[in-house]
């Protein structure tokens, strides 16, 4: 596994990667996190709760990666309960594929099955696999993370972005890494789960924590 840490642009990507790029965009969620805002029927992605936004958070995940990815190679996957206020919500981007699954299984599951449906579409697919409730503000600096990750992953290693961290933070995972194996692209040691507060700290100072 590689990590890939935020950067400035690398070398175009060759037009046989790019038009074998697919998007995986996971889209379920119970409605919990952004309580009571967001409700079972309308989890936090089909909100617009992005600073000074109007456009709910799996709109603009879309429209940020449609320079990279045509509409028509996007999967969206999502519940059963939410398949009819996705699909409305998805529906300004003729093109995209609005799949759901029978049960929630979180997201190994998830990306395992759209995988395999890409697979089906494309045997050379090089699949994305993305949040659908992130808030990225940079967008420019963002897909030419993507671009640099998707060349690495083009290249064999499944390939994840990393974020510097800014403070400690008890509330996410982090990945350990070691050396350089390319342009803003390190080799992954491990990854921890939800530090304490003291080993939070100290992944903050390392500068080999994301």
């Amino acid at each position: 596994m590689i990590a890939v840490c935020y950067g400035g642009p690398g070398t175009p990507l060759e037009n046989a990667t790019m038009d074998h790029l697919h998007a995986l965009i996971m889209a379920g969620g119970s409605g919990t996190r952004f309580w009571p805002a967001s409700r079972r029927g309308t989890p936090k992605q089909l909100l617009a709760i992005a600073p000074g936004s109007t456009e709910t958070l799996l709109h603009a995940t879309i429209r940020r990666i449609l320079p990279l990815c045509p509409a028509e190679r996007i999967l969206v996957v999502t519940g059963e309960r939410l398949l009819g206020a996705t699909r409305d919500a998805v529906a300004a981007f003729p093109g995209v594929t609005v799949i759901a699954e029978p049960a929630a299984r979180n997201t190994a599951p998830c990306i395992g099955w759209g995988t395999a449906v890409l697979a089906r579409r494309d045997p050379e697919a090089v699949v994305m696999a993305l949040p659908s409730d992130h808030h990225i503000q940079d967008e420019s600096a963002f897909r030419a993370a993507v671009e640099r990750a998707v060349r690495s992953a083009a290249s064999g290693p499944v390939t994840t972005l990393g974020i510097s961290p800014t403070r400690p933070e008890t509330g996410f995972g982090h990945l350990e890494v070691s050396d350089d194996v390319g342009e803003g692209v390190r080799r992954v040691v491990r990854f921890v789960e939800k530090p304490d507060r003291a080993r939070a700290e100290e992944y903050a100072r390392s500068g080999r924590h994301f």
